[in-house]
């Protein structure tokens, strides 16, 4: 509520009070004084007055009451009176902003159909150009892929000429360097052959003066070994025979290896005492020559005499 519609609501209420109170007094005023029969003097006088107070005030009170009463409720219905037109203000605003909100919706749906239409239009017209440029780039592609291919044949044509001019001048040179080559391996086989043959005639004959060798030189070692084993031999009394031993030798002459053989057990056991005896034996240097004789067999005869 404005500050202008408040003072008039406050003065509509303060002229109301003043009529009502007004309208009492002339009430209270008019009450039938002369109507009351004449008294004597002092004492009605005093009485009159005593009742006429009391009753005065009780209107007084009752006429405020009144005043009040319709102060309040001349005050209800002004506002009553304010709030249903500030309602109606107020509803009237609201309509009138609504029904501008519908223009402008309205106004912004026909600008939104406009710019939809136009926007469609346009890619339309884009979707046109579009097709007919890639419509075109495709008639140009197909062209050019014709042209590419025409020219993918003739290449292809004429290297398979070349190729084949190619193939058939090496298939030629092929044939001729085959045969040149076979001739080459021909010969080159009968040189190795000859070759061969006299390299494995000259080994066969290295082969056999060097096993030669090593079989000298086997008996030689032999030899050695049986004399120093005879003389570290310790012959029993009355001998029987003879007897046959394996000896098998190790680098540097050392005896791995010791086994009796046929003969007088007597006889055999003293000659393998005695080869103990002898360690390390006489071996040769050569690994060819010792390889030989890692294993040695010779027989033990008390009647043999030592060789120098």
């Amino acid at each position: 509520m404005t500050r202008r519609k408040e003072a008039s609501l406050k003065g509509a209420i303060i002229l109301s009070a003043v009529a009502h109170i007004a309208l009492l007094t002339l009430l209270a005023l008019n009450y039938d004084f002369w109507d009351l029969p004449p008294e004597p003097a002092t004492a009605e006088i005093l009485e009159v007055e005593t009742i006429d107070v009391s009753e005065i005030k009780q209107m007084q009170r009752k006429a405020q009451k009144k005043i009040e009463d319709a102060e309040r409720k001349e005050r209800e219905r002004l506002e009553a009176i304010e709030r249903a037109k500030e309602d109606e203000i107020r509803k009237e605003q609201e309509q009138k902003a609504e029904q501008a909100r519908i223009e402008r919706q309205r106004e912004e749906d026909r600008i939104a159909q406009v710019k939809a239409a136009e926007e469609k239009a346009r890619k339309e017209k884009e979707q046109k150009e579009l097709a007919l440029k890639k419509e075109q780039e495709e008639r140009k592609k197909k062209e050019e892929a014709e042209k590419k291919r025409k020219e993918e044949e003739a290449r292809k044509k004429k290297e398979a000429e070349e190729k084949k001019k190619r193939e058939e001048e090496a298939r030629k040179k092929k044939e001729a360097d085959e045969k040149r080559k076979r001739e080459e391996e021909a010969k080159r086989r009968a040189q190795q052959e000859s070759e061969l043959e006299e390299m494995m005639a000259a080994e066969a004959e290295a082969a056999a003066a060097r096993r030669k060798a090593v079989l000298s030189e086997v008996e030689k070692y032999k030899l050695l070994i049986y004399n120093k084993v005879k003389r570290n031999w310790i012959v029993p009394a009355n001998p029987m025979g003879s007897c046959r031993i394996q000896v098998r030798l190790g680098p540097g002459g050392i005896v791995l290896d010791v086994t009796e053989g046929i003969g007088d057990a007597v006889l055999c056991r003293s000659a393998v005492a005695a080869v103990r005896k002898a360690e390390p034996l006489p071996v040769p240097e050569n690994p060819e020559v010792f390889n030989e004789m890692r294993s040695i067999t010779f027989t033990m005869d008390p009647k043999d005499k030592v060789q120098p």
